[in-house]
Parts: C-alpha cells; sequence; structure tokens
C-alpha cells in the first residue's frame, strides 16, 4: 500500500530556493597507453595522494588477458597529476622495496588497495602460486611506506578462515581499505575456499573453479 502526504497550504510568501549546479571541467589524463607501454593488460587500480605525490597501483600483464600467469602490480607516481612515471614492479624490486617479494612462477598477483594512515601510506594485496590448486597457493600481503621517497616494507599476513565444516578459506583483498574514527583499519576481504558449493550450478564445470568455491565475504582490522 502506497501513502502519501499532500500539504494542506502552500506559504506563498517564502520565495523558491535556487540552487546551483556544479559543473566542473574534466580533464582526462592517461598514466599509461598500451600502444607504447609493454603492459598490455591494466585492472584494479588504486589511488592515493600521499606527501607530496600521487601514487597509483594495479594490476598489469605483458599478455593482454586477466588472471594469466606473470601478472603483476606496477606503480606509477605523479606530482601533478599530469606526467606519470614509468611503471615500476614496486613489491618485487630492491629498488623500490627493503624487502622485495620475490616472484612466483606462474602465478598472478592482484588488487592493490591503499590508504593513508598517520604519516604512513598502506597498501592491501595478494598473490596466487600458479602451481598449487586454487586458492591454496594464496597469500595476503601488508605493504607500508614511512616516506614517498622511500622504499616499501611487506610483510605476509598469515590469515585464514575457516567454516563450521571446516572448509579452509584464504583471503583476497577487495577494495581500499580505510580508516575509522576510532583509529582502527579495516579492509573489505573476500575469502575463497577450495570446496566448491554444492551441487553446482547448472551448465558450470569445474573450468569454472572461481565462480563455484565456496566464498565468504569479511574484513581484516588492526589492533
Amino acid at each position: 500500500r502506497l501513502s502519501m502526504v499532500v500539504p494542506v497550504s502552500v506559504d506563498k510568501s517564502i520565495p523558491p530556493t535556487k540552487y546551483m549546479v556544479y559543473e566542473p571541467t574534466v580533464t582526462i589524463r592517461t598514466m599509461l597507453d598500451p600502444a607504447t607501454s609493454p603492459w598490455q593488460y591494466t585492472h584494479d587500480t588504486s589511488l592515493m595522494y600521499y606527501g607530496d605525490r600521487w601514487f597509483a597501483q594495479w594490476n598489469a600483464n605483458t599478455f593482454n588477458t586477466e588472471s594469466y600467469p606473470g601478472q603483476v602490480l606496477i606503480q606509477s607516481t605523479s606530482t601533478d597529476f599530469v606526467t606519470w612515471t614509468t611503471p615500476v614492479l614496486m613489491f618485487q624490486s630492491a629498488t623500490y622495496s627493503s624487502n622485495p617479494v620475490a616472484a612466483v612462477p606462474f602465478g598472478t598477483e592482484w588488487q592493490p588497495g591503499m590508504v593513508r594512515v598517520g604519516t604512513e601510506l598502506w597498501s592491501i594485496w595478494s598473490r596466487f602460486d600458479g602451481f598449487s590448486v586454487w586458492p591454496l597457493g594464496g597469500q595476503m600481503y601488508f605493504s607500508r611506506l614511512t616516506s614517498p621517497s622511500g622504499k616499501w616494507a611487506n610483510t605476509l599476513l598469515n590469515i585464514t578462515y575457516t567454516d563450521t565444516d571446516g572448509n579452509v578459506y584464504y583471503g583476497s583483498p577487495t577494495q581500499n581499505p580505510i580508516q575509522l574514527l576510532s583509529g582502527r583499519v579495516i579492509c573489505p576481504v573476500v575469502f575463497n575456499s577450495p570446496s566448491t558449493v554444492s551441487p553446482p550450478p547448472i551448465g558450470w564445470t569445474a573450468a569454472d573453479y572461481f565462480w563455484i568455491n565456496k566464498k565468504r565475504a569479511g574484513c581484516i582490522v588492526t589492533d
């Protein structure tokens, strides 16, 4: 049932309210052009201003397909949002990380999510070992930067979730973390299990493992 409230009378002595519509000038800038770059696949970008520059991080691969072996995370920075640095492998390189994370053969890296916390820049991300049955090779990482010109410090987060049936789930961050008014930082995570839903949806097979594996929506938080 739909109810509607109708005003009994209108005070015509009160002038109508006028609003100004904000019409910004939108200028598009290009961080990376696949026509001139070896990086042919780019996705899942996180953007954050920290210190004196913009940081952009995202998935990338020289092969133009998502989830293809060799998918890595790359980073570009800019002080004016116009000119961007050549993308680098910030977590695998000793030039940009104090403890670089070794590359995983046939692995994939996924969805960096950045957040400023005090005087630091944090990034939460994950990767999967291509030799393991998905998602058993899943790893979640917490990386932090203490200066815009400094190096990332990378920490492996050994966090899993086990449901009441004994299924083990491996986390994969999906969105940017946020800092709450309490000071705690919370990050959305999808937990994936090697166990499949039963019965599987009609028409779906083992080849569709990502979509029929059991999942749990969750989050990780700081103390």
